[in-house]
């Protein structure tokens, strides 16, 4: 982990495992009352730690640590990275995905429920990490980030960004840019949206099921 301007930048990994004959996806439910994302669907995850040698390391190891299984790091195929701002934390997750045969083990019970071969749309209907909620929404694999942050490079910073999206767009790779707003700011004003859905809930205006999926989109 480290830190820009107090925020602390922490990266993570998530490995979405697909079934080899069906292509469903494999996930769990997280059970641990005392952490983040209780009762939301998980696939193999956590923190890159010091000792990874990479972020493809990293993958392998949790995907072993939460099934049992061990990938070789060539059945590990890069997806994409997102980014996501949480309080005071910069979150950075490195996502993979990974074709297995056999049926995950639940080697953390105190963790998770046993892991459940499950449809995409099935997923959505229900409460899924941030990561696994944008991998299933938004499938697209080729991409790339474009990163500034203020004070770090001099002028020109707007124009460089500019032509860095219209290159990456003529090679057909998606492309989205990230600079200090995303920290200080809600572009989509996802969290207002979200407060306003949540007060309709309490009035009794919408269901939970619909608050559920409006929670999702």
């Amino acid at each position: 982990m480290s830190t820009l301007n107090k925020i602390k930048i922490i990266e993570y990994t998530t490995t979405v495992l697909y079934d080899r004959k069906t292509k469903k996806i494999w996930v769990s439910k997280r059970t641990n009352p005392d952490k983040e994302f209780y009762e939301h669907w998980q696939s193999p995850g956590g923190h890159v730690e010091e000792s990874d040698i990479s972020t493809k390391w990293a993958a392998r190891r949790e995907v072993f640590e939460e099934t049992g299984i061990y990938l070789k790091l060539e059945e590990l195929n890069y997806w994409r990275t997102q980014h996501y701002y949480k309080e005071d934390q910069w979150r950075i997750v490195h996502c993979y995905k990974a074709e297995i045969k056999g049926i995950p083990n639940l080697t953390e019970p105190q963790e998770m429920t046993h892991w459940e071969l499950k449809k995409s749309k099935e997923i959505l209907k229900g409460s899924m990490i941030d990561s696994l909620k944008d991998i299933i929404r938004y499938p697209k694999e080729n991409e790339t980030k474009i990163i500034i942050i203020e004070g770090s490079c001099g002028a020109g910073k707007s124009t460089l960004a500019k032509k860095c999206k219209e290159y990456y767009k003529k090679q057909g790779l998606l492309t989205t840019l990230i600079d200090e707003s995303f920290i200080t700011q809600d572009p989509e004003q996802k969290l207002k949206k979200y407060a306003e859905n949540l007060e309709k809930y309490k009035k009794n205006e919408i269901t939970k099921e619909q608050m559920e999926i409006l929670a999702v989109e």
